[in-house]
């Protein structure tokens, strides 16, 4: 959360010419409710399993495209089997606080009231999900970076594989 995944994932699809699938878009299109709805209405765990359903829907996919994936997926032995046989994975990352910053900005996140709460909700979801994200992670980018920047390091990093 706050790592900027929809503004950098809008950017790579556009520079690769391939669709966006944002999952917090798809939770909304599909399920009319947020992703702080879902939770709240059907708790945590079942809006993980959305948010792992969605994304391995798309992986198996044969349309290229870019994912702006919910980090919670990680958890789910699934997807990381998945990410790891058909995906290039760029993981955006930062400080808790930071994170904890820019997704208090959205309303559509499921984040405790008081700002340190979330910080450590952040905080101890990084430790525990830090080392998912690492295994099947291509690429890792600090989000002290700019977009653009971040975008252009993920298009190039792509492109050096050989793809178009």
């Amino acid at each position: 959360m706050g790592s900027g995944k929809t503004t950098v994932g809008r950017l790579v699809a556009a520079a690769l010419a391939v669709p966006l699938l944002d999952s917090d878009e798809v939770l909304a299109d599909r399920y009319g409710a947020t992703a702080a709805t879902i939770q709240a209405r059907a708790g945590a765990d079942a809006l993980h399993e959305l948010e792992s359903s969605i994304l391995l829907e798309q992986l198996t996919s044969d349309e290229p495209t870019v994912i702006g994936a919910a980090a919670s997926t990680v958890e789910d032995e699934r997807v990381l089997a998945a990410l790891r046989e058909r995906a290039f994975v760029a993981v955006l990352t930062g400080t808790p606080e930071l994170l904890a910053s820019r997704a208090r900005s959205s309303p559509h996140r499921p984040l405790p009231a008081d700002p340190a709460e979330t910080v450590a909700l952040l905080t101890e979801q990084l430790e525990r999900r830090g080392p998912l994200m690492a295994a099947a992670a291509d690429l890792v980018l600090d989000v002290v970076h700019p977009p653009r920047d971040l975008a252009g390091r993920i298009v190039d990093a792509w492109r050096a594989l050989g793809t178009p």
